[in-house]
């Protein structure tokens, strides 16, 4: 069975490959959202042959409105509109052009909205990604702080018990006596003991 090239959603026909082309783009990007470089893929693929019709229109319009975009691919996609619609086939112009006017609304209800640039309406999705950047960044810095007090904490400790360890054993030295001290004794205890022998020898 031949391969069905339109996809409707809700009575609508669209183009299959190109939803499914950006399908695959978000399922392959860290955060769910079409780079400029995807954007500008799915535009090229929805030229068969230099032209696009009415469907791939629809299809542009419908992922502009229903997909997640940088804030770069946005600001792209919304200044190449006037090259997309020079490309569209003159026999369906006509019909595409009310589609076209539509591109940079948001409202996936068809509300109307006040004219702005594509990029300003996409600008807040991108801005919900920038500051989970900046606690990793700090984190390591943080850590890396936490060590160093670790560590000069643990030096003051180990400082402070060096210098008792010090002070205990002056102490211990200052009981023992000096050499000369002991010298002394000596020659007191010999001279005792010749002042002995010599009574000893008397009697």
């Amino acid at each position: 069975m031949a391969k069905n090239y339109y996809k409707t959603i809700q009575g609508v026909r669209y183009d299959r490959a190109l939803l499914e082309v950006a399908e695959d783009r978000i399922h392959g990007q860290g955060d769910g959202r079409i780079s400029k470089k995807d954007a500008e893929e799915i535009v090229e693929l929805s030229k068969d042959g230099g032209r696009i019709t009415e469907t791939e229109l629809r299809t542009l319009k419908y992922i502009s409105e229903n997909y997640h975009f940088t804030s770069k691919a946005a600001a792209w996609f919304a200044g190449k509109l006037p090259d997309i619609v020079q490309a569209v086939d003159p026999d369906q112009f006509d019909q595409a052009q009310p589609l076209t006017q539509q591109l940079p609304e948001l409202d996936q209800a068809s509300s109307p909205l006040p004219e702005q640039d594509l990029s300003t309406v996409k600008t807040p999705q991108s801005e919900e990604f920038t500051p989970v950047e900046e606690p990793i960044v700090r984190i390591p810095h943080l850590i890396w702080g936490v060590l160093l007090f670790v560590a000069i904490l643990v030096g003051v400790v180990l400082y402070q018990g060096a210098i008792k360890e010090i002070e205990t054993l002056e102490l211990k030295l200052s009981a023992v006596p000096s050499i000369q001290e002991l010298e002394q004794q000596v020659s007191d205890l010999q001279s005792e003991r010749s002042a002995l022998q010599t009574i000893v020898s008397e009697l």
